[in-house]
């Protein structure tokens, strides 16, 4: 199995329209082949701790493997903590407390913020059908996301410091035809938990 670790991501984002998303797959010249399935498991506790800590925690299935990831955003960016998680570990709509004790997730949450990892419950799954390609020393990233009977669009760019991400967000949506001045989103989680907390 292999070793958790964190990084820190710089990314901005823009929400698209249906037809945005499909001008941009033809812009950079897309094909079916080129989108991956993801499917990401949400949890939090029943009253939403994570969420009031500006964090998300989830599952999330990938080229074969699950990786139990704690999202955290801070003034550089976004904290990441990944930790992978063996074949047999978890398995879909299961309990956190299926997991082996002392993962590196599970000792922070615990040690940091003083949320008992028991006490972390699904929330349902998200699934993005995403393409991802290298663009101007980053990382362009187009997201098709369906959770609950929800389904949206979204641009992300990934880049070394949010001057960098704006600016080629800019340069994509002037170039593809798009409001260049479309306003940042809430993240992804942020909706997919508006929309999970009006289910419990």
């Amino acid at each position: 199995m292999s070793r958790s670790f964190d990084e820190i991501e710089i990314e901005g984002k823009r929400l698209l329209h249906v037809r945005e998303f499909r001008k941009i797959q033809a812009y950079f010249q897309l094909n079916e082949d080129d989108f991956i399935i993801q499917h990401n498991h949400y949890f939090d506790t029943s009253d939403f701790q994570l969420k009031e800590q500006n964090a998300a925690l989830r599952i999330r299935y990938k080229n074969g493997a699950h990786v139990l990831t704690l999202k955290v955003r801070n003034e550089a960016g976004v904290l990441e903590k990944h930790q992978p998680l063996g074949p047999r570990e978890w398995s879909e709509g299961a309990p956190l407390t299926q997991l082996s004790e002392g993962g590196s997730v599970q000792t922070y949450l615990e040690k940091e913020w003083k949320i008992p990892f028991h006490t972390l419950h699904p929330l349902g799954r998200l699934t993005t059908r995403r393409a991802e390609l290298p663009y101007e020393q980053g990382l362009l990233v187009l997201d098709e996301s369906h959770y609950f009977e929800e389904i949206d669009y979204e641009l992300e760019y990934e880049g070394n410091s949010q001057e960098h991400v704006q600016g080629v967000l800019t340069q994509v949506a002037v170039r593809v035809g798009l409001d260049p001045h479309s306003p940042e989103p809430q993240p992804k989680i942020q909706r997919f938990f508006s929309v999970a907390k009006g289910r419990i």
